[in-house]
């Protein structure tokens, strides 16, 4: 499914964010977390999700370190931060705000609903002749 980039960068942080403060997470972890909360209709990838770990990471909301496994390829885990838990605690209070003013409006929307009609059809005959 289509969805707007504008809206897939604006939550990428707070997404991301408000899964690692329940705990600590690798980045395929991540992709499957976004993809079992929008019931399969979002899917990130590493291309979409490495950048924005790295800048949460430059950032100092998130640090990162390897951790080896047994039985496990060795894996980079993401933290959450103290200035990440201030960064998503203020994205949350706007998000809220946002949600309060979309849904009365969202609510019985009066979208009209379009079918496209048939082309009309053309007899080749000059306008006003």
């Amino acid at each position: 499914m289509a969805h707007a980039r504008d809206l897939l960068t604006a939550t990428a942080t707070p997404l991301i964010l408000a899964i690692l403060c329940r705990g600590e997470a690798y980045s395929y972890e991540l992709i499957e977390k976004i993809q079992t909360l929008s019931n399969g209709k979002v899917e990130w990838n590493d291309g979409l999700l490495t950048p924005v770990l790295q800048r949460l990471e430059r950032d100092g909301l998130i640090k990162s370190y390897l951790r080896v496994g047994r039985g496990h390829p060795r894996r980079r885990y993401y933290v959450i931060q103290p200035k990440g838990y201030d960064l998503l605690r203020f994205q949350k209070d706007q998000w809220e705000l946002l949600q309060g003013m979309l849904t009365p409006l969202w609510t019985d929307l009066p979208v009209p609903s379009f079918t496209p009609s048939p082309p009309a059809e053309s007899d080749d005959t000059p306008p006003g002749a």
